[in-house]
């Protein structure tokens, strides 16, 4: 039930028009966009840890990196009254969401990238023919 009431939220949202609270009007659409980056990011960390060959708690590694992207690093920057660096680690509304957008995309394809590669070296670790012998 509620999966299906996110994905209505996000398709309702995704189509509504410009949302004006405050100058600058907010672009919900690139801001729903840049979330969707960050999750895609987080999810392939997840998998990037659990696909690795430490199989002691990759879950609570996951967790402590994502702790560190959500919380320490930008904590740290916006100590240092850098607010604008925060939105290379989540998205912010009130902030420029094309930013986010790309940070979030750039960062998922990065990790994306990485859990392919530990993908294929898992399965030429099992014995499966690479990609560059078939």
């Amino acid at each position: 039930v509620t999966l299906p009431a996110v994905g209505l939220g996000f398709l309702c949202l995704f189509f509504s028009p410009r949302v004006v609270t405050s100058p600058p009007p907010l672009d919900v659409r690139l801001f729903l966009l840049s979330s969707l980056a960050f999750l895609g990011r987080d999810l392939a960390l997840i998998l990037f840890f659990n696909l690795g060959s430490r199989r002691k708690n990759p879950d609570m590694l996951a967790i402590l990196w994502l702790s560190l992207l959500y919380g320490v690093v930008p904590a740290f920057f916006a100590v240092l009254k850098l607010d604008q660096l925060t939105q290379l680690f989540w998205p912010r509304v009130d902030l420029h969401p094309l930013v986010s957008l790309l940070a979030g995309t750039g960062e998922m394809l990065v990790v994306a990238y990485l859990v392919r590669q530990r993908w294929e070296r898992g399965l030429t670790a099992q014995g499966a023919p690479s990609r560059d012998t078939a």
